[in-house]
């Protein structure tokens, strides 16, 4: 059996798919598939704009199906669209047939030239609505929201996640009020109550500025290097070691005797718009103490709550693995706009 596809009608499959991402169009989605059941033969089966639910109609439970479907997601100031592709393979499928239908899924890819930023695969129409597609788009480019509400960042603390530790004249020993960064990065509310595992951050006003800045498209700082006071995350203390308005030029602070976290800010292009992704990395030397490295595991919760939202993360301990090439593949392939065709 061939594993290579053909397509029925190749300027009708071209043209739904170079409707689904004009924005001169109001299509949105499109479905394509075999040909009387024939594995080899493809086609465009039909096109809509009424989204999700209506694409869904189209969907049969004996056949195995193809969507590309375009989104809009807006995070901060901008807007950009989103494709995604997905493979179909109705719960009516005999095993046989899945069997033959997948050795030639690679070739069915290649038609729609690789160019969208999620790929599902379902045998349930339940599986495909709205809600779980957007997450996964969200999760993907790293703009799912991770700051928690009051509530919730009240509950995970009592398992043992603290951020931003200020002691309170009027609180009893031992206890204090905890902050988190809201959205934008400009300020810190919501969470309260302290970690019964005693696992507190004494965080500077300095750090949580130079966060800010970073994030400010008022401010020029690219980039900010947060340390532990003394070099070691013993004393629970992060202080601000370097900031810059030149893009990835950290390598200097990335000794290996210190433990640090570098928040940059980079700009992407996804789908011809620029697009402003931060990326944290998480440097520890090779010549951090293994107890120090042992209780950087243990703070990994409370610092990711102090650096949210970010869009990706890279664990450094080589100077290669935080450089501007490193940094910038990663905010690609999280964010699709990274070709992977080879």
């Amino acid at each position: 059996m061939s594993t290579e596809v053909e397509v029925q009608d190749m300027d009708a499959f071209l043209q739904a798919i170079a409707d689904i991402r004009s924005d001169a169009t109001e299509t949105n989605w499109g479905i394509f598939g075999h040909v009387d059941n024939n594995p080899n033969l493809v086609c465009s089966i039909a096109t809509g704009s009424g989204g999700v639910e209506e694409f869904k109609t189209f969907l049969d439970d004996k056949q195995v199906q193809y969507g590309l479907l375009r989104f809009e997601e807006q995070f901060e100031m901008s807007v950009t669209l989103k494709f995604v592709f997905i493979r179909f393979v109705g719960p009516e499928v005999s095993f046989s047939i899945k069997g033959r239908f997948g050795v030639i899924h690679g070739s069915v890819e290649k038609h729609f030239h690789q160019k969208y930023h999620i790929f599902m695969e379902s045998e349930t129409m339940d599986d495909i609505n709205e809600d779980s597609i957007r997450q996964k788009i969200q999760e993907n480019s790293g703009t799912k929201d991770k700051v928690l509400e009051a509530s919730e960042g009240a509950r995970r603390q009592e398992r043992g996640y603290v951020s931003h530790t200020t002691k309170s004249p009027s609180t009893p020993s031992g206890a204090g009020s905890v902050t988190a960064v809201n959205k934008s990065g400009s300020g810190f509310s919501g969470m309260s109550s302290t970690a019964k595992t005693g696992l507190d951050l004494n965080v500077k006003d300095e750090v949580y500025q130079a966060i800010q800045n970073v994030r400010s498209d008022d401010n020029e700082t690219k980039w900010c290097v947060i340390g532990y006071e003394k070099d070691t995350p013993k004393t629970k203390t992060l202080v601000v070691v370097d900031s810059s308005s030149e893009e990835f030029t950290f390598s200097d602070c990335l000794t290996p005797e210190r433990p640090l976290y570098i928040l940059c800010r980079s700009t992407d292009i996804v789908d011809d718009i620029p697009t402003v992704k931060y990326c944290l990395v998480c440097w520890v030397g090779d010549n951090v103490k293994p107890l120090d490295k042992g209780k950087l595991t243990t703070q990994k919760g409370a610092i990711d709550k102090i650096f949210d939202p970010f869009h990706v993360i890279i664990n450094a301990s080589q100077v290669s693995d935080a450089s501007k090439r490193q940094i910038e593949d990663k905010i690609a392939l999280a964010s699709g706009s990274k070709s992977k065709i080879k």
